[in-house]
């Protein structure tokens, strides 16, 4: 008789019984004998079911992954490994064991081989994800011997080849999970597909909606009948690593649902075969960087090591994360760096400090939290250690520890710098006698303190926001300034106070020089009306990397290089694509194959000044961050040496002065944002957070991951605001992809002289409720974010002061709203707009 092929038979392990079942085709015609390779005992088997048993087997884990062979008539005809996978209560377990996956998104583009999945294993990882193909057989074949968990692809599209995929599969001990993907996205197709899968195989947890962004993830456990829901969440945060990006990575996630980094990373140079570096080195030398990036193999090993920086703070950051049950890293086409291993360690010391700027001998506060997924419980010694730029121990300490079970702070305290600038290093390790249970280590930059600087300067700051932080770097004389600081003082240059701007840039125009930190999007509505000179067309630098040249504006600070930790509170998330007339800090960023450029100093000339735009954002940190106070002394002094104040200083044309006022008074709309605040499950809009008990500008409350405040937008429009809160709060960070439940505020107020009735239309795709003058004036809540729905409600406008508070709560998507206030009457609406 012909051989059994191993697709036709279906191996099921049994650890509760210690057994195997094994189901042959009904095709099979004559009976076989089966028995499992260098174990006594065999069945002859006919087509059916039939079960083996295995009363001393070995668990397959990514620790020992034990296989086993089955054979039939004394030929081998299949490999399986004892395991089982499933989901309880919220989490992955793995041989009745929760566990965390340390997982790698494998697409097309990666470069895979064995050689590579043995790099992936010995860089920490668990588990792979194929994304939206399957795996090559000797992949799978691979992860079987090397214990590498796989969630495998499986297309539904096709029936008949989805049947032989899973058929031919199934018997892989590394596949943990289906992956299914279909060419329809509504929830009852997925359902179908899911249960289609389900019937092929129900010994695994099967998965859909991974990579669909927007639509819901739904997941069935083994040998069950329900399909629930799954929290997969996609959140690529650019390099370098942010404390607010951390706290992102920390708190996101469904307490109520399995909740699964799906897809993260910092974006990196997806290297193609055979590709040309020729135009990336062209690009060098024209910007005169090759001192620093000798050649594109240069600049490209400094993005990946920039990358691999940020990755391994992200990682810190979800592992600290008790509600996430795994996550997926995306490789961006490289070979996982090994050192990734000392975060994806079972148990973790995760260390956090106040700050990783530091001056000369400077404390700081630090935690060290063990992350345990283990739950071991062993007694162990902590080991801490600051060791100095020249390697010389600068002070340690030791103490006997229980290691917790659950993630835990073991040690909180002080560390100091020592006297000499130069990257220190925050060193703990657990030891137990000899034993390295697990170690990490922190890097802590210490940089020159600042001195307040010598140059006159002016903060144009009508909201007194910004000018206790910028004049005590400075100096304030009683003579004319040589620099001008422009703060962020709006999204729109229509929200600047036209008056004294228009007189700052005179000044400039006339000699002096003007520092414009933030400029909005549409500042060259206002150039193209005074000078094309001092055009900043403003691009988006969220997935760049920033490269600083040596120059006086960095001096004391890392230059020569990319912007890595040390520059992690300033490295702007927008650029210029205008030519500087002076180049000192710039952006890149790969695009489709493609390098794009632009600079993060925009430096030009207007008449007999110089105006210099940046978006780095070191006006936030003034104060806290050394690195920050010492670039902006230093951008101080460079531009401060070449700034000539005119005592004449003639006005610019009236006619800009009118169109600033004209638009300022008819278009620009103030309104105040606050969020995000939790929307899990749908909760957060029902739930009354506290600018719904009272509106108070001034006050700081609890979001889901960290303290928000409430911002300044302005939307435009003479009848509707139009305006996005994502852009007013910096979210999401990078794309659509980072878009999670979450619930928002926004507030106005106007004024009207007299009662009036009024029509407010209120569009938008999410959850809203619209409360005016503190009544709950209309409300939708929605089943489906695809498309805007609208809510008329009439109103009525009380003489003097009136408010509009509106809530909106999204699931995915972007929390973009239209509100249209007119006149319910013939008459004009007749108000002014709360500035």
């Amino acid at each position: 008789m012909p051989p059994l092929m191993s697709s036709a038979l279906y191996i099921q392990p049994d650890l509760r019984r210690k057994r195997v079942t094994v189901t042959v085709p009904e095709t099979l015609t004559d009976p076989v004998e089966l028995s499992i390779s260098g174990l006594s005992g065999s069945l002859r088997a006919a087509a059916g079911t039939h079960v083996l048993d295995l009363p001393d087997f070995k668990v397959w884990s990514p620790d020992a992954p034990a296989l086993y062979t089955l054979q039939s008539n004394n030929e081998p005809v299949a490999q399986f490994g004892m395991r089982e996978f499933t989901v309880k209560d919220h989490r992955f377990h793995l041989n009745n064991r929760p566990i965390v996956l340390r997982g790698l998104n494998c697409r097309e583009s990666d470069p895979m081989s064995e050689a590579w999945l043995h790099g992936v294993k010995k860089s920490g990882f668990t588990f792979l994800r194929m994304c939206e193909m399957p795996a090559p057989a000797w992949l799978l074949d691979a992860a079987d011997a090397l214990g590498m968990m796989v969630c495998d692809t499986v297309d539904v599209s096709d029936e008949r080849a989805a049947r032989a995929s899973v058929m031919a599969r199934r018997n892989h001990a590394s596949i943990v999970m289906w992956g299914v993907i279909h060419r329809y996205e509504d929830t009852q197709s997925r359902e179908k597909a899911i249960r289609l899968v389900h019937g092929l195989d129900p010994s695994r947890v099967i998965a859909s909606g991974l990579d669909a962004i927007g639509a819901e993830a739904l997941y069935m456990r083994p040998y069950h009948d329900d399909i629930s829901r799954l929290d997969a969440i996609t959140a690529h945060l650019p390099a370098p690593s942010t404390p607010r990006g951390e706290r992102y990575y920390e708190n996101v996630g469904s307490p109520n649902d399995p909740s699964i980094l799906i897809s993260f990373g910092a974006i990196g140079w997806h290297r193609r075969q055979g590709e040309n570096n020729a135009v990336i080195e062209t690009a060098l030398a024209e910007r005169e960087l090759t001192t620093a990036f000798p050649n594109a193999e240069a600049l490209i090993e400094a993005v990946e090591a920039t990358r691999i920086e940020t990755v391994k703070a992200q990682l810190q950051a979800a592992r600290l994360n008790s509600k996430l049950s795994g996550y997926c890293l995306d490789a961006q086409g490289a070979v996982p760096s090994p050192s990734l291993a000392s975060v994806q360690t079972p148990m973790l010391l995760a260390l956090r400090a106040a700050r990783t700027t530091l001056v000369p001998r400077e404390e700081v506060p630090v935690t060290v939290t063990v992350v345990n997924d283990d739950r071991v419980e062993p007694l162990a010694d902590l080991s801490l250690q600051v060791v100095g730029p020249t390697n010389q121990v600068l002070w340690k300490k030791k103490r006997s520890v229980k290691v917790p079970k659950q993630t835990r702070e073991i040690w909180s305290g002080t560390i100091s710098a020592s006297g000499s600038v130069g990257t220190h290093r925050f060193v703990v390790r657990l030891m137990q006698g000899m034993k390295l249970l697990c170690q990490n280590s922190m890097d802590l930059h210490v940089v020159e303190p600042t001195t307040a600087g010598e140059v006159e300067l002016s903060v144009l700051d009508p909201q007194r926001q910004w000018s206790d932080r910028c004049l005590p770097l400075g100096r304030t004389t009683g003579a004319k300034p040589r620099v001008y600081v422009l703060p962020p003082l709006a999204n729109t240059i229509r929200g600047y106070p036209e008056t004294d701007l228009l007189n700052v840039l005179a000044e400039v125009r006339a000699g002096a020089v003007g520092l414009v930190i933030g400029p909005p999007r549409d500042w060259n509505d206002l150039a193209d009306r005074i000078d094309d000179s001092i055009r900043a067309t403003t691009t988006s630098a969220i997935d760049a990397y920033h490269y600083i040249r040596l120059h006086p504006v960095f001096e004391g600070l890392p230059a020569r290089c990319l912007m890595r930790q040390p520059f992690r509170n300033l490295a702007p998330r927008a650029a210029f694509e205008d030519t500087s007339d002076e180049s000192i800090a710039g952006a890149l960023a790969f695009r489709d194959g493609e390098v794009t450029w632009s600079e993060d100093l925009l430096v030009r000339r207007f008449g007999a000044g110089r105006i210099v735009f940046t978006h780095l954002r070191f006006l936030d940190h003034l104060g806290m961050d050394p690195v920050a106070d010492r670039l902006f002394v230093n951008v101080l002094r460079h531009f401060g040496r070449r700034s000539v104040p005119s005592d004449d200083t003639p006005s610019l044309p009236q006619s800009v002065l009118d169109w600033s006022r004209r638009e300022r008074a008819e278009r620009a709309k103030l309104w105040s944002v606050i969020g995000p605040f939790a929307n899990w499950d749908h909760a957060g809009h029902d739930t009354v957070y506290p600018p719904e008990q009272n509106v108070d500008l001034s006050a700081v409350h609890a979001g889901w991951r960290d303290a928000v405040r409430w911002t300044r937008w302005f939307a435009l429009g003479e009848v509707i605001s139009d305006f996005s809160i994502d852009d007013a709060l910096g979210l999401p960070f990078v794309g659509e992809a980072t878009v999670v439940p979450e619930t928002f505020y926004a507030y106005c107020e106007w004024n009207t002289p007299a009662r009036q009735a009024a029509q407010l239309n209120v569009r938008t795709k999410v959850s809203v409720k619209v409360f005016v003058n503190g009544a709950l004036s209309g409300a939708h809540e929605t089943a489906s974010e695809d498309t805007n729905h609208e809510l008329f409600m009439p109103v009525t406008l009380k003489q003097g002061k009136n408010s509009m508070l509106i809530k909106l709560s999204r699931q995915s998507a972007s929390a973009r709203i239209i509100v249209e206030l007119t006149s319910a009457t013939r008459d004009p609406l007749l108000l002014k707009w709360w500035r």
